[in-house]
C-alpha cells in the first residue's frame, strides 16, 4: 500500500482504543495521525484490522472489539473521503 510505519498488531490497536476509552486519546488525534495515509489504503486496511481480532475466543468480546474497531475505521474513512472531496474542490 506504500504506507510506512503501519502498526501491524492487535496490541497497538487495543492499546489505542483503551487509551481512547480512558480519555487519553481523541478522535481528532486519530484522524490527524492518519491524515497522511491515502484514502484507498485506509479503506483497504479495514477488513484486516477487524479480522485481527478473530483469535479472541470469547465470541461476545470478539464481536465488541470488532464493532469498536469498525466504528473507529469508519471515522477515518469518512475523514479521508472528506479530505479528498475538499482537495478536488480547491
Amino acid at each position: 500500500m506504500g504506507v510506512k510505519r503501519v502498526p501491524d498488531s492487535p496490541d497497538h490497536t487495543t492499546t489505542w482504543v483503551i487509551g481512547f476509552l480512558h480519555n487519553q486519546e481523541s478522535l481528532t488525534h486519530l484522524v490527524e495521525l492518519h491524515r497522511p495515509v491515502p484514502r484507498l489504503a485506509l479503506e483497504a486496511s479495514v477488513p484486516r484490522l477487524v479480522e485481527m481480532f478473530e483469535g479472541v475466543k470469547d465470541a461476545q468480546v470478539r464481536q465488541e472489539w470488532q464493532k469498536a474497531i469498525a466504528a473507529l475505521c469508519l471515522v477515518l474513512v469518512v475523514a479521508a473521503r472528506e479530505q479528498d472531496r475538499v482537495a478536488v474542490a480547491v
